[in-house]
């Protein structure tokens, strides 16, 4: 099933949608300052691929962000993190969710790109470097623009999804690599974003909704909230309604093999969610409903 979103319905609303876009340069471009901006913005999620990662000021935000309890994914080539100067050992020993990857045939990962929150993209030539910062010619852009976003969002997720054979992470033990995950089909934009669009306020017609809601419902999404409250004996199941960091309240039945889990939640609890569309609002309920629920 094509997972993309119906680009061209929104490609006419770009100007509605307001995207911006801003292009930077190096050396003396700051660009670095405006990465770790954008990783303090942060509020949900992060997902980053680079072909190097040196920078130390960009690595202590990256952590900071990982306190916070921003879900970030990190995806580095192989080859360039197996150098003294990377920082790919010390950035998964301190538990970011890294994965690896070699080119074809003998090549490399040499993808330079990082997604905030599902609403900004920061790509270019500029790699996660001191070098890159002060003495190389690079250029790096940042763009809120959605079609944009959501082409970088589902080609992460099918980047993040493999593994070269017989790759191995850096790391000190077989133990630590990271296996594959699970084939699902995420929708690329953060259900929040997807409210928006679908809401009240959006510039977009009855019809146009329709058809981006018919392209969203039976994919997946995930986010981070706090639990208001959650019902055992529900008659599909047990059910957990989440409020996410938006103010969105999502209602979210598990999988049968997190059943068990709903005695063990406790309201006000912060959780990592990840569930199958399967309603929007409207006038029979007020909130995204979601199936086949799994919680962190």
């Amino acid at each position: 099933m094509n997972i993309l979103l119906p680009l061209i319905i929104l490609l006419f609303h770009l100007q509605a949608l307001a995207a911006t876009t801003e292009v930077f340069f190096s050396p003396a471009g700051d660009i670095k300052a405006h990465i770790i901006q954008a990783i303090d913005q942060t509020e949900t999620s992060l997902d980053i691929a680079l072909y190097e990662f040196t920078s130390g000021d960009i690595a202590e935000a990256l952590l900071k962000a990982k306190d916070r309890g921003i879900r970030i994914r990190l995806l580095l080539d192989y080859e360039s993190s197996q150098k003294g100067t990377s920082l790919a050992r010390f950035l998964q020993g301190e538990g970011l969710n890294v994965k690896y990857l070699t080119g074809r045939l003998g090549g490399n990962m040499h993808h330079s790109f990082a997604i905030f929150d599902s609403r900004k993209v920061f790509t270019g030539s500029y790699n996660w470097t001191e070098y890159a910062e002060k003495f190389n010619f690079e250029n790096a852009l940042f763009t809120d623009d959605t079609n944009l976003i959501v082409k970088y969002q589902n080609y992460f997720n099918e980047l993040f999804g493999e593994r070269e054979a017989g790759v191995k992470a850096p790391g000190p033990s077989p133990a630590e690599t990271v296996t594959k995950e699970a084939p699902r089909s995420f929708i690329g934009i953060s259900l929040s974003h997807l409210g928006k669009l679908l809401g009240g306020s959006s510039s977009l017609s009855k019809g146009e909704k329709d058809a981006l809601w018919s392209h969203c419902q039976g994919e997946y999404v995930r986010g981070e909230g706090e639990i208001i409250s959650t019902a055992p004996g529900e008659p599909y199941g047990p059910k957990v309604n989440i409020r996410d960091q938006s103010g969105m309240e999502i209602e979210l039945l598990l999988d049968k093999t997190e059943a068990e889990r709903i005695y063990e939640l406790k309201r006000g609890e912060k959780v990592n969610y990840t569930g199958r569309l399967v309603s929007r609002p409207g006038d029979a309920q007020a909130h995204f409903r979601l199936d086949n629920g799994s919680l962190k």
